[in-house]
């Protein structure tokens, strides 16, 4: 069950904060566990002996409180320390939001993740949905009120997802810490190469949701000719192009053979 080299053995990612953070993610967006004998516990308990250590979720998955509860079993039943793990998730706007949103909001998520502080906590969207108007002012806002929790302890690194420059201005001009990662889809079909090395520039690291193209990779010759190539799978070709381009891949699956399959890209180089 264990790739040929772990996941938690590869050197991790220092953010500006000096927080560091494992160079690929687990990922529990739309993940099918109820497919699977065993769920979420399964899943998570093949990932842990796989080598992942970062654990990722958001406040609208709806896989807060089983990835919880997945996390407290394997920490129990002793794979793993709590402090090895790095659990993150993320605050949903919603109308109206603001500092109160995200207190209520950051209890709830701490309470189904079990846990009393967070590894990572990331505004998801920059402009939700029917709440265009005065965004910028209550993204200030909620941006205030995770360096209050971040200053308090209860978050190690806080961070935007699907942030473009103009967004992470906005928080770094108005605030007092600059966004210490941004999580924006990225794979070979939409590469982001711009906005990846602009925040990586300025101190923000980059992590990449969908690494697959939700499947998409599948269907292309060529990164099936340079799977071929180098003796591996499409998605380890996708992982690895992440990873080389300093990019924190955040890849979900519920099938051991896939968890296992997507920690085993640490053998190979691609020409990029």
């Amino acid at each position: 069950m264990v790739a040929l080299q772990q996941i938690s053995e590869v050197e991790k990612m220092k953010l500006h904060n000096g927080v560091e953070i494992p160079p690929i993610g687990f990922g529990t967006y739309n993940l099918q566990v109820d497919r699977i004998k065993g769920g979420m516990d399964l899943a998570v308990e093949t990932a842990i002996l796989c080598g992942y250590r970062l654990f990722d979720t958001a406040h609208n998955y709806g896989s807060e409180e089983t990835l919880g509860a997945a996390l407290q079993h394997v920490v129990d039943s002793g794979l793993v320390l709590r402090e090895d793990i790095f659990i993150q998730t993320k605050f949903h706007p919603e109308t109206p939001y603001g500092y109160q949103t995200v207190m209520r909001q950051f209890e709830e998520s701490i309470n189904k993740l079990r846990v009393d502080y967070l590894d990572a906590y990331m505004i998801h969207v920059p402009v939700p949905r029917y709440s265009e108007e005065k965004y910028r002012e209550r993204n200030i806002d909620v941006w205030k009120a995770f360096e209050e929790l971040y200053y308090k302890g209860k978050i190690r690194a806080i961070g935007v997802s699907n942030f473009l420059e103009r967004h992470i201005l906005q928080l770094s001009e108005n605030c007092r810490e600059i966004p210490m990662f941004n999580q924006i889809e990225v794979h070979p079909f939409y590469q982001e190469r711009g906005l990846a090395k602009w925040c990586q520039t300025h101190g923000t690291a980059v992590q990449g949701w969908s690494p697959l193209a939700r499947g998409d990779v599948f269907k292309n010759d060529i990164l099936k000719a340079i799977a071929q190539k180098h003796g591996k799978t499409i998605p380890q070709v996708c992982l690895r192009w992440a990873l080389q381009r300093d990019i924190i891949p955040i890849v979900a699956a519920a099938d051991p053979n896939f968890i296992k399959e997507n920690a085993d890209v640490f053998n190979f180089t691609l020409d990029l």
